[in-house]
């Protein structure tokens, strides 16, 4: 096995741990979709693709989080995070804050995308410039810490549905 597509363990309920094989190098945008039991992605450490933190599934130069299992209830983002996959948060429903070092600057499309339109704290440092299509974002509250003049892009439907009092910029 090469590669996990889309929706490949999609609604497997009782599942709480997954473990990619070395042969893995390829892992689509919601291959693990709605698995409210999941705590922990877990990597063969001889895969040279992935690898996981905590639980949580990242490329191996840790520079992307791929996906963080749905029923994972905390999480530090490590330093040297540049980007929030695509549907990386998707479904956890049971994380209140999320804080990003200032190394992450990209939120693809749906990487904190249904988070139930909860209240929701996420902190990023001082680089975040695009912050793609969500959706369920409501009750989002994002904290950016600007240390420059870098502009924040929010893209299509989520420029929409975050109101701008819901957006602190914090110098």
């Amino acid at each position: 096995m090469e590669r996990i597509p889309s929706h490949c363990v999609n609604e497997c309920y009782d599942v709480k741990v997954v473990e990619i094989p070395r042969t893995v190098t390829s892992v689509e945008g919601t291959s693990f979709f709605s698995c409210s039991d999941l705590v922990s992605i877990e990597v063969n450490e001889t895969n040279p693709s992935f690898i996981s933190i905590d639980g949580v599934l990242m490329s191996r130069d840790m520079k992307k989080i791929i996906k963080c299992p749905d029923s994972k209830t905390s999480f530090e983002v490590p330093e040297g995070v540049e980007i929030v996959g695509y549907d990386a948060f998707k479904h956890c429903k049971n994380i209140s804050e999320l804080v990003f070092p200032s190394s992450t600057h990209k939120v693809e499309n749906g990487g904190l995308d249904m988070l139930w339109g909860r209240t929701i704290s996420i902190v990023f440092g001082g680089s975040l410039t695009f912050f793609g299509n969500q959706q369920y974002v409501d009750g989002l509250v994002i904290k950016v810490k600007s240390d420059d003049d870098k502009q924040l892009i929010l893209q299509g439907q989520t420029e929409s549905r975050i109101k701008e009092s819901n957006i602190i910029v914090e110098e």
